[in-house]
């Protein structure tokens, strides 16, 4: 190891200790001006914020951002909901949209610690009807797709972007328990793999949908429960859910859209509640893409992996198996598990790691520079696959672009 990624690992390891996440606590704050940073810039963001509402660019959202582990900056805008004239506040829930991919990967990684979990095994071991999966051609894989590949989006089914790939939008999916949609996926909506596993990205909901199940099945737990047992109570995400309470929505951001013919907004409709648990499965929705939280809760797992795995002061996760995240792996080595990673470090890191979600939020890590961030936004305009692949730059990311140059760096580069 040399010289220079000796002093990374020093200082990464640093950073560990410096602030874990305090369970159930305040999280820590600072002042802006004491962490260097100048007043006008601030207000300039928060100017910007306040003018994309008039813009018509979003109904409202709010901005989080922590440096060195200390709240230095929030900012609430607009309207939660137009119709009402809520205002948006910094507590107010939002289905968080691709956001959620980071915590369901994270959640696989607590049950790899705990031995139920290996992520290089084949979908079948956990799914035995999955034995026979076919190519669209109707041929054999060479292989199964693996777990692993399922987190990174390189097993092989259905991307999002293509016909059928986003299955929880069809009728026949109400009322459906996550296990009986998984139990479809071999041959429906349409059969047979796209790819063969490990050799093409595709950003697919339908993978962490099967992820999901395989968390079911080697928990003996239904998804939703899994998740708070496992990673929302330890780490005090009080507001984190699938499937919210009525008054938790009658919090909660409304939806909204930009109509392609007029450029204004509109209201979109809420989805119909899911249908009951059953048999140790959680009522279904998008795994990857339907959890509900708030800005501080975000902040939360963000600085959990910040630290490294640390809650108060105990490691509820080694530092090396939340690493293994970000490791950079053909054919997409700008994905890792459910995360869009930044550029190397010399330490074997990466600088930053981020996600988006299709209904307006973003948020991210930055080791380089110490930078949690939360955007949170109900208003679709981009979603969580890389830039790279095309597709609107919403407001969000223009949001943390701004963000970015106030801390010093010229924003994602480096993706490809």
């Amino acid at each position: 190891m040399t010289d220079d990624a000796r002093a990374g690992r020093r200082l990464f390891l640093g950073l560990l200790l410096a602030v874990a996440v305090a369970r159930g606590a305040e999280l820590p704050r600072g002042d802006w001006a004491a962490h260097g940073f100048a007043a006008v810039d601030r207000q300039a963001l928060a100017d910007w914020l306040d003018a994309g509402v008039a813009r018509g660019q979003t109904a409202g959202g709010n901005v989080l951002l922590l440096h060195r582990g200390e709240v230095i900056s929030e900012h609430a805008f607009g309207e939660a909901d137009r119709e009402a004239h809520r205002p948006f506040e910094m507590t107010t829930p939002c289905v968080i949209a691709s956001l959620s991919k980071g915590i369901i990967a994270t959640l696989a990684m607590r049950l790899v610690e705990a031995g139920k979990l290996d992520l290089d095994a084949p979908v079948d071991r956990y799914l035995p009807d999955f034995y026979d999966l076919r190519l669209r051609s109707g041929a054999a894989p060479g292989r199964l797709p693996t777990v692993r590949e399922l987190l990174c989006h390189t097993a092989g089914f259905t991307p999002d972007t293509a016909e059928h790939g986003r299955p929880w939008l069809r009728r026949e999916a109400g009322g459906k328990t996550l296990a009986e949609m998984v139990a479809r996926y071999p041959t429906w909506p349409v059969p047979g793999l796209v790819a063969e596993p490990g050799t093409r990205f595709g950003y697919s909901g339908i993978h962490y949908d099967i992820a999901g199940r395989i968390l079911e099945i080697v928990s003996g737990q239904p998804l939703d429960a899994l998740l708070q047992e496992q990673l929302c109570r330890p780490l005090g995400m009080t507001g984190t859910l699938y499937n919210p309470a009525p008054a938790y929505l009658a919090r909660g951001a409304r939806h909204y859209s930009i109509s392609t013919k007029t450029g204004r907004l509109f209201l979109t409709p809420r989805r119909p509640p899911p249908g009951p648990a059953e048999g140790g499965s959680m009522p279904y929705v998008s795994v990857g893409g339907s959890i509900w939280s708030t800005a501080s809760d975000l902040a939360r797992f963000l600085l959990f992996h910040r630290s490294g795995g640390l809650v108060d002061g105990e490691r509820l996760l080694p530092a090396e198996r939340l690493r293994e995240m970000y490791d950079r792996r053909p054919p997409r080595s700008s994905y890792g598990l459910g995360w869009i990673l930044g550029p190397p470090r010399a330490d074997g890191g990466v600088k930053w790691i981020y996600h988006t979600g299709s209904s307006g939020t973003l948020h991210w890590v930055d080791w380089e520079h110490d930078v949690v961030g939360v955007i949170l936004t109900q208003t679709s305009g981009e979603d969580g696959r890389p830039p790279s692949e095309g597709g609107p730059v919403g407001f969000s990311r223009q949001a943390k672009a701004r963000i970015d140059r106030i801390f010093g760096w010229a924003g994602q580069r480096g993706e490809r």
